[in-house]
């Protein structure tokens, strides 16, 4: 470290007391963060906000169990309360080389006072609110995240400047775990730094945890991890329970003592953080609206038939009356999620469909089978078609036992939000399509496939599903579930109306009249705020649009 530098961390005096933001790192979440960041061809371990020295007490047990002989070289920190480092220095005597536990403000420090960058780093950054953070303390702050490329507004707290400013710590090819505060993936000052992880390279993950980790501390903590030495740019979401969910997701061999594995957190968060403040401000509020519900509480979804080989059970209506057997054996059934292009699907439809693949061959177990059909499966089955995995479990193999016809059929990919369809016809569907059945209760069919050309309908879906390669948006069913719905009066009339604009005037003049319907007379948004929602969900949409 430079003599300029040394004298300015002599002379500075702790301007933040520990009550402003200094939340301690429980020991075994130290060592979880550690296990993940350190690996063996870790050569400089850095936390730039020691504390009492947890974090820097987990590198040195985990350099330890890599079989480092003396970690004291590897290892750095920086802490600007004097009594706390002086409490890290006494806990990790022998452990870690008291020269490399600099005390500073570390907005003044740079990646040459200490050992250039660093192959791991790993902190639990002070939570500062942004109305104490004053003076030269905010300024240099300022200094440190504009020089990274990221400006923030003055109501950014304190992490957001203490991300920006580690980014450049960090080595081309390290790993770097954080512990950050809720707001990292609400706040709209979470976004400027979000994206410049993402510009970073390599692939991040938002891993946002349930229940507290911190004793006597309410606020949910959200880990940033980056991993620099993998080079397919992307960044992810996930969400854990408590402790032991976030333990496994960080080392997948782990085992949990508990119930509560990671699951894929409620979709939507993970790119809520993209949302303008007053847009996430509006969605925040009105999803908490008792008018406003998931499809998944409204609604049971079940995938579409899956028959193993469609090229086998799925025929067009011609090839249905040559194979033989009649209605019964052959009922109707969608397969393409782009025959849905109206809010119901009736008999009509169905008829248009000539030279489709639009029949499903029903064979009951034991019943009678004519010379053509039998001629059909012996085939197949040379085909080794009877041996694929979905087929050999049925007895016979080609007896299908799913069949059923839902309420509502879903897409369940495609370019844009896929919409609800009324099941008029009452046909069924291949696993193209997502079955939607109706719970005791809810709202009429008719009233969530209106609702569904909703701009709020819309922002859910984007917000809600996976985003793939060439613009495809992609709801399984956890995430279809989570899809906003609104119940209405009148809501048939309401989709008869729909139906009529959809087809004389286009899809813009549907969603149009869904969202003054809906949104407007109903809810009581005003006309600027639906055109917020609508404005976010383009936003979205043409984000994950191929350029």
């Amino acid at each position: 470290m430079s003599a300029a530098a040394q004298a300015q961390i002599a002379t500075h005096s702790p301007s933040i007391a520990k009550a402003s933001g200094a939340f301690y790192t429980p020991a075994p979440l130290a060592a979880a963060l550690a296990g993940w960041a350190i690996r063996a061809g870790s050569r400089q371990i850095f936390d730039p906000s020691v504390g009492e020295g947890a974090l820097l007490e987990a590198s040195a047990d985990r350099l330890t169990e890599l079989g480092v002989h003396d970690p004291r070289a590897r290892i750095w920190g920086a802490e600007l309360n004097e009594a706390s480092l002086a409490t890290a220095a006494s806990q990790l005597r022998g452990r870690v080389d008291p020269k490399h536990l600099l005390r500073g403000d570390f907005f003044s420090l740079t990646p040459s006072d200490f050992c250039d960058t660093f192959d791991a780093i790993i902190s639990n950054p002070p939570y500062i609110r942004h109305h104490l953070l004053k003076g030269e303390v905010r300024a240099r702050a300022r200094r440190c995240a504009e020089r990274g490329g990221v400006e923030l507004p003055d109501r950014a707290d304190s992490w957001a400047y203490f991300v920006a400013h580690l980014l450049g710590f960090l080595s081309d090819d390290g790993r770097m775990g954080l512990l950050l505060p809720g707001s990292a993936l609400h706040a709209g000052y979470a976004d400027p730094v979000l994206s410049a992880v993402e510009k970073l390279g390599g692939v991040s993950r938002l891993i946002r945890v349930r229940e507290p980790l911190f004793p006597g501390v309410q606020e949910r903590t959200v880990v940033l991890l980056v991993d620099r030495n993998r080079r397919a740019a992307q960044m992810d979401y996930r969400e854990a329970k408590d402790l032991d969910a976030l333990r496994y997701l960080l080392d997948p061999d782990a085992q949990s003592t508990r119930r509560g594995h990671p699951r894929a957190a409620d979709p939507e968060e993970r790119f809520r953080h993209l949302l303008s403040p007053p847009a996430r401000n509006l969605w925040c509020e009105l999803i908490e609206r008792p008018e406003v519900s998931r499809l998944g509480e409204l609604a049971r979804l079940r995938i579409g038939v899956v028959t193993g080989a469609n090229s086998f059970f799925v025929r067009t209506a011609e090839q249905a009356r040559w194979l033989g057997g009649g209605e019964r054996r052959w009922p109707a059934i969608v397969t393409r999620s782009k025959w849905l292009r109206g809010p119901t699907w009736t008999q009509t439809d169905i008829e248009r469909l000539a030279g489709k693949p639009s029949r499903l061959m029903v064979i009951e177990p034991g019943s009678y089978i004519g010379a053509r059909l039998r001629e059909e499966i012996d085939a197949a089955e040379n085909d080794g078609l009877d041996q694929r995995s979905h087929c050999r479990g049925r007895e016979p193999w080609y007896a299908l036992s799913d069949r059923a016809s839902p309420d509502l059929f879903l897409p369940y990919m495609g370019a844009t939000a896929p919409r609800l369809v009324v099941n008029v016809a009452r046909h069924t569907c291949t696993n193209a399509i997502h079955r939607a059945y109706l719970k005791p209760g809810a709202p009429s069919a008719a009233s969530l496939a209106a609702s569904s050309f909703t701009s709020l309908y819309r922002l859910s879906a984007e917000l809600a599903g996976r985003h793939y390669g060439g613009g495809v948006l992609k709801l399984e069913l956890g995430e279809a579930g989570q899809l906003r719905t609104i119940d209405v009066p009148g809501a048939a009339d309401h989709l008869g109306e729909l139906s009529a604009r959809l087809g004389s005037r286009g899809m813009p003049a549907a969603i149009a009249y869904a969202d003054r319907v809906f949104l407007q007379d109903w809810l009581g948004l005003t006309s600027r705020e639906v055109r917020l929602l609508r404005t976010q969900a383009v936003y979205l949409e043409r984000r994950r649009a191929p350029h």
